[in-house]
């Protein structure tokens, strides 16, 4: 909002009331007082429109305030940043921990399986022997 106004008073003094081309200052019957005065109106008009942008702003708060606000917006983006990087770390551990115990879970479940695949086919050789017992 404050942005807005110094840019629609800047636009205002410097596009309405100081009207002269540069082109001007090169012919030969240039009025270089008249130019002169024009430029100082302009600088009279700049610090009018910052006094009543600005009022009775005391030039402390005018100096700390940008300042506070640098620190504040650093300040969040750096918070930002890191909440944002750590929410991937954290996605990524999650990820890698789930891989870890389903191979986990496929060894155990893969042992488990393979004991009785080996031990079936010496039962069937017991029983076609006629050492083993039918239950």
């Amino acid at each position: 909002m404050v942005i807005a106004k110094i840019y629609g008073i800047l636009k205002l003094i410097i596009f309405e009331n100081y009207r002269f081309n540069t082109e001007d200052i090169l012919q030969p019957n240039c009025d270089y007082p008249n130019l002169l005065s024009a430029n100082i109106m302009l600088v009279k008009k700049f610090n009018q429109a910052i006094i009543t942008l600005f009022g009775n702003t005391s030039i402390s708060t005018i100096l700390i305030v940008p300042f506070v606000v640098q620190v504040v917006g650093a300040t969040g983006l750096v918070g930002y940043l890191s909440f944002r990087t750590g929410k991937s770390a954290i996605a990524d551990l999650a990820n890698q921990l789930i891989e870890e115990v389903s191979d986990r879970i496929y060894q155990n479940l893969e042992l488990y399986l393979e004991i009785p695949a080996k031990i079936n086919p010496k039962k069937l050789d017991a029983i076609e022997l006629g050492f083993g017992e039918y239950d």
